[in-house]
């Protein structure tokens, strides 16, 4: 009975804790989705530049792009990506960076499609350590852009 005023209070913290996951959560889906806009970028940037010099009409080029860039993305892998940005001829990815963005992907994809009510609970650490490991993968494949397609 003594506890009985401090009941919404209580209430209110767990709510808080809740949300709290739950977006820390999403947060990680919407990392994913942000860090995809930035590879179809980087792709789009470096295809650009390397089909500047050819003389092929502009709509055969934006499509060759279109398509390339589709065909790259839909491998849905960050190995492939990270691959497909070496023959590039970007370097300096961790070698552990492919399998830690591949954890990552699979998070996010367990939080999108799961068929549970609640999300699964997400620490902060989990999120800022996803954000760590995407920000390795633009840094270092920035730093190859910004080499490579200097009108960019």
């Amino acid at each position: 009975a003594a506890m009985a005023p401090l009941t919404p209070l209580i209430d209110q913290i767990a709510a808080l804790v809740k949300s709290r996951s739950f977006l820390y959560s999403w947060m990680i889906v919407m990392l994913v989705t942000f860090a995809e806009a930035y590879l179809e970028d980087a792709l789009n940037l470096l295809l650009a530049s390397g089909l500047s010099k050819a003389s092929l009409p502009l709509p055969i080029s934006d499509e060759m792009k279109r398509k390339w860039v589709r065909d790259i993305l839909r491998s849905g892998r960050p190995h492939q990506w990270i691959k497909k940005l070496e023959e590039f001829g970007v370097t300096g990815y961790s070698p552990a960076l492919p399998e830690k963005m591949r954890a990552i992907w699979e998070r996010r994809h367990g939080i999108a499609h799961s068929t549970e009510s609640e999300v699964p609970n997400t620490i902060p650490y989990e999120f800022l350590d996803a954000a760590k490991v995407v920000a390795s993968f633009v840094d270092t494949t920035d730093a190859f852009i910004v080499t490579s397609c200097p009108n960019s």
